[in-house]
């Protein structure tokens, strides 16, 4: 079994045991997760508003949507603000072609292991 201590004042936690984790989960926990969010919602919207209109300047979209894998293997959309250029997958593609020296720099090839 498995201990973490933090220090000489707390005990040893138990993070291999059966009830590792449950003590924030179920209704409370989802209940603290929506209060919190909607607590700190009229601050974080109009960031994220400002950012949107900022990133929608060059043309693209201002969210970037991106498939994920979830719990159970379900798959969902992360949304996200756009931070590269629009099309960039095309972009990258362009600059690896062009340029074969610094192909692995550009993410253009994957790092061989050493």
């Amino acid at each position: 079994m498995k201990h973490l201590v933090l220090s000489d004042r707390f005990g040893p936690i138990d993070t291999a045991g059966r009830n590792a984790g449950r003590r924030y989960t179920g209704v409370p926990k989802r209940a603290f997760d929506i209060f919190l969010s909607l607590l700190i919602l009229p601050v974080v919207a109009p960031v994220l508003a400002v950012l949107w209109v900022l990133t929608r300047m060059d043309g693209g979209p201002g969210f970037f949507g991106q498939e994920r894998v979830g719990r159970d293997g379900r798959r969902f959309t992360c949304w996200k603000l756009r931070t590269m250029v629009v099309d960039a997958e095309r972009v990258l593609a362009d600059l690896c072609a062009s340029d074969p020296q610094d192909r692995r720099r550009m993410a253009c090839e994957p790092e061989a292991d050493a």
